[in-house]
């Protein structure tokens, strides 16, 4: 607050040189006096300075008044503006604590609809754990399943592989053995060829060898020439009629070339042949094809008895001829 007080002396500079002047006729007076010694003297200016001084104080004291009063009427107006602030403040301050208030009901608001979005997202969450640990449960259920498959499909196709394995080794087996029949067959063209042109270099030699006939006829037979063999057999025959053993192998071709009577004729021959000689085994022997020829219906199943004849044949003697046709 800015400061309007005047001093009187300056107001009224008149009234303090006549303050001054009294003051100085009051020294004067006191020196007088005290040197005229009369108190009277003294007492004059020291009352005029006193009146001068009460009036200069009065003086003051109502400027000061008036100053105070204006001060005070300064701080009136200055206070109803305050108060007016503080009205308009409070106004603020009511506005203020409103849109507070509505800002925090809006808060609360958001917060519970934050929260009960929370509570939602929460569920939500809760609910997609359990679905994931469902479906992790039913993906391990049916991982196991696939591999209890897998595993009974490995065990099949071990078992359809070892079946395999084992179907390969006997179809190696058979190969193997037909391979062999077939290089033992071969062996055996390869021998009977071989006997053969030994045969000829000795009818060549010997034309007249019954044994060289028979032996040859034999090699055709094994070939499956039955006609040469008969011809063999014919000219061993006729080049020694009591040659039994060649009655009875031309009575094999004959019954293979489907000649039964034949057969049964050259098998009797050879039966009687052995008999005259004393070979009693094989002539039970020729006897027993002789009539096991003669009671056959079809020519198949004479071609099927002297087919096991006459491989019996290539491995063994006439005896070996005889069981394998009797007994198959």
């Amino acid at each position: 607050m800015q400061d309007n007080f005047t001093a009187p002396a300056n107001k009224y500079p008149w009234l303090e040189k006549v303050e001054i002047a009294s003051v100085v006729g009051s020294i004067g007076g006191a020196i007088a006096s005290f040197m005229l010694n009369q108190a009277a003297v003294a007492a004059i200016p020291l009352s005029v300075t006193v009146a001068l001084n009460l009036t200069n104080r009065r003086i003051l004291l109502d400027h000061l008044k008036q100053h105070n009063l204006a001060t005070i009427a300064q701080v009136l107006q200055e206070q109803v503006k305050t108060q007016s602030n503080l009205e308009r403040l409070s106004e603020e301050l009511g506005t203020f604590e409103q849109q507070t208030e509505k800002k925090h009901g809006e808060a609360q608001a958001g917060i519970k609809l934050l929260d009960e979005h929370l509570q939602l997202t929460n569920n939500n969450l809760q609910q997609a754990r359990e679905n994931s640990d469902r479906s992790i449960a039913q993906l391990q259920q049916q991982d196991a399943n696939i591999q209890n498959q897998l595993q009974t499909q490995l065990e099949t196709l071990n078992q359809q592989l070892e079946q395999l394995q084992q179907q390969t080794n006997m179809l190696v087996q058979e190969q193997n053995n037909r391979l062999m029949n077939e290089q033992a067959k071969i062996a055996r063209t390869v021998d009977a060829l071989r006997d053969i042109e030994t045969c000829t270099q000795s009818l060549r030699i010997n034309p007249i060898s019954a044994n060289a006939f028979f032996n040859r006829g034999l090699s055709y037979q094994r070939l499956g020439d039955r006609e040469a063999a008969v011809g063999d057999f014919t000219e061993a025959i006729r080049v020694n009629p009591q040659y039994a053993e060649a009655f009875q192998s031309r009575g094999l071709a004959h019954a293979d070339l489907g000649d039964k009577k034949a057969a049964v004729r050259d098998l009797r021959e050879a039966a009687r042949l052995f008999f005259e000689s004393g070979e009693i085994d094989k002539y039970q022997i020729a006897r027993d094809l002789g009539k096991k020829f003669h009671d056959l219906d079809s020519p198949s199943e004479a071609e099927a008895l002297t087919e096991v004849a006459y491989e019996s044949s290539m491995a063994g003697s006439f005896e070996d001829i005889a069981l394998e046709s009797l007994f198959s």
